[in-house]
């Protein structure tokens, strides 16, 4: 049991800080950005790059490589998204066009980099230490500290700093929010570097924990979309608590079912809440964003 729950914990760790930049963003644009899982894997393979290739040392890697991706995140609105939304009000379009993104930047990571498992870390594996009756590796540690630390500081800039206020009144009211003179655009350029910025943190950390695919971001995407609708994608506390069942559910599956079983029965889970509850545990209504 003691071991069922750390990895609960460290899974929901690396899932909440995945979900949390989908979230912000998806609470301000309001379509599902799937472009957040390619930024995920650009956050891991630019720290890789920049440590392995260029000799950097890691920490200053992994920083220059998250600010990289938030760069990128941002460019990425500004090239595609805000066309798309000076043209049409339809959120069906821009969420398209992020699939599309996700698609074109795994198969280039891929002809880069090969499609084989690259390691991020540069040390021995070592056996991991014992706490509270469970194994765990100090990288396990440190993320899950890392995570509690982002939840502290994406509560602090969405509730307490004058970007987080326009973010959330262009999220909650975009037309008031017009009226009143908030420029949209601003807000949504603020969610896409926070947001793009936590997706390239999450692949560092995994990338030190397990390993790196070209692939590596469909899987933390898609458990990312459950924990949002699960949890509801308008509140910082629904999404972590999203993160929390999704990663106990699998890792409970595996208890009594065969690996292969772990994402039918998270899909079955979103299944039943978009039945019953489509507005998440914690969510409420939902705003259609218009330029």
């Amino acid at each position: 049991m003691a071991q069922f729950v750390a990895n609960t914990v460290i899974a929901a760790s690396i899932l909440a800080i995945v979900a949390l930049g989908f979230g912000l963003i998806y609470r301000v644009v309001h379509f599902f950005n799937f472009a957040h899982g390619a930024l995920y894997t650009l956050g891991a393979y630019a720290t890789l790059v920049l440590h392995h290739t260029v000799g950097m040392p890691f920490l200053l890697s992994a920083m220059s490589g998250v600010l990289l991706v938030a760069g990128v995140g941002w460019a990425m609105d500004l090239a595609i998204y805000r066309p798309i939304r000076r043209r049409s009000a339809n959120t069906f379009t821009p969420m398209i066009a992020s699939l599309g993104v996700l698609v074109v930047v795994t198969n280039q990571v891929a002809l880069a980099w090969g499609d084989e498992t690259r390691a991020l870390r540069t040390g021995p594996v070592v056996e991991g230490i014992e706490m509270l009756g469970a194994r765990v590796t100090g990288s396990q540690v440190v993320t899950v500290v890392i995570c509690v630390c982002l939840y502290g500081l994406a509560t602090w800039l969405m509730l307490c700093t004058k970007a987080g206020e326009v973010a959330r009144a262009v999220a909650c009211q975009p037309d008031l929010a017009a009226v009143v003179g908030i420029q949209s655009q601003r807000a949504i350029s603020f969610v896409f570097l926070v947001g793009s910025a936590l997706a390239a943190i999450a692949g560092v950390l995994v990338g030190l924990d397990t390993d790196l695919t070209p692939a590596m971001g469909w899987q933390a995407l898609l458990m990312a979309v459950v924990a949002v609708v699960v949890g509801g994608a308008g509140d910082l506390r629904g999404v972590a608590l999203g993160a929390i069942l999704v990663a106990a559910i699998r890792n409970a599956s595996v208890m009594v079912l065969p690996a292969q079983w772990q994402d039918a029965i998270v899909f079955g889970l979103l299944i039943l809440f978009l039945l019953s509850r489509p507005q998440g545990i914690l969510g409420g209504r939902s705003v259609r964003l218009k330029t």
